[in-house]
């Protein structure tokens, strides 16, 4: 079965951003992810740095398969051609 990587067990990493600017952070890899609970002055789609002790590997079961999907359809539904990218990148279709 296929892996992913996840930040607090059931958030899928969507995509990896690199941090270009300036300071301690320079270079440093960041997973996009969703956040369902946000807090109050934060949207839903979080950069978590990937050298994180809650960023790790695990199996792609089917209720996570389907958090991915909405996860996708929220940060790139309204840009078609990322999201189908997105779909054939994670295997989806």
């Amino acid at each position: 079965m296929k892996s992913i990587t996840v930040f607090y067990g059931n958030q899928p990493m969507l995509d990896v951003t690199t941090h270009e600017g300036e300071g301690p952070n320079k270079g440093r890899k960041y997973g996009l992810n969703r956040d369902r609970c946000p807090d109050r002055d934060h949207g839903q789609l979080h950069n978590t740095a990937l050298d994180c002790n809650y960023c790790k590997e695990v199996e792609l079961t089917p209720e996570l398969r389907i958090t991915l999907l909405e996860d996708l359809a929220y940060a790139y539904g309204s840009n078609t051609v990322k999201f189908r990218a997105k779909l054939i990148e994670f295997g989806l279709i």
